[in-house]
């Protein structure tokens, strides 16, 4: 199965968001790879962060693999670990808007 390769980024269109990938397209338009609507006026404050969540999925799927590459095979495995989980912490904080510094290896609620 294949996506579209990332980084995704927001932009804002009127009273849609869209997470679009960098591309641009023949007639010079950005190539969107989500548009997101809410036409439910209680769960309009959850577009931004569906679309943080949407636009870091590129991210969160390459770091996943990282950990699936160390987990399974911890001696072969080449990258940094500490570095790795460095990235996933920021990648999670710009997802969630929430700073997971302090947590000291402690779970933490990410509402």
């Amino acid at each position: 199965m294949a996506h579209t390769p990332g980084p995704w980024w927001i932009a804002e269109d009127g009273d849609y968001l869209c997470v679009c990938d960098g591309e641009v397209n023949e007639y010079g338009e950005r190539e969107e790879v989500a548009t997101l609507a809410c036409n439910r006026p209680s769960l309009r404050h959850c577009q931004p962060a569906n679309a943080r969540l949407i636009a870091a999925a590129p991210a969160l799927l390459a770091i996943c693999g990282e950990f699936i590459a160390w987990e399974q095979d911890p001696d072969r495995y080449s990258g940094d670990l500490a570095d790795l989980a460095s990235q996933a912490r920021s990648v999670v904080e710009r997802v969630v808007g929430v700073p997971m510094e302090g947590t000291n290896g402690k779970e933490r609620s990410l509402d």
